[in-house]
């Protein structure tokens, strides 16, 4: 019976169990599990599982707002500069951090030329 449970326990990721039941329970117990997950047609997800999937959507949230942050940056350089350099471009695309993102867009609305905002840019990044 132990055995069983292990098995019900693995297949149903609740590593919280720990007591045996009757056989007649444990039956009783499986087709309860296989109803509510049929009316809600849902996965039993672990905690670890749960936080793996949090981490997720979060490292996707920061990378969305990276990759928006730098095309903010080159749709303000296009627009008042009337384009931009392949090379720049290209560095900005390797830039991660927000702080420094956001810092270049202020500078790219306030340069007065693509020129100063390159020289701001190496000043900031290095």
């Amino acid at each position: 019976m132990i055995m069983r449970l292990k098995s019900v326990c693995y297949e149903h990721n609740a590593q919280d169990l720990v007591m045996t039941l009757p056989e007649e329970l444990e039956y009783q117990y499986e087709k309860k599990i296989e109803q509510y997950e049929e009316v809600r047609k849902m996965e039993w997800l672990s905690n670890f599982e749960r936080r793996v999937i949090k981490r997720g959507i979060q490292q996707g949230i920061q990378q969305g707002a990276v990759q928006t942050a730098r095309e903010d940056i080159l749709e303000v350089l296009n627009l008042r500069f009337k384009g931009v350099p392949h090379s720049l471009s290209e560095r900005i695309y390797q830039i991660e951090d927000p702080s420094v993102l956001r810092e270049l867009h202020r500078k790219a609305i306030t340069a007065s030329s693509l020129e100063e905002f390159q020289a701001e840019m190496l000043s900031i990044i290095g």
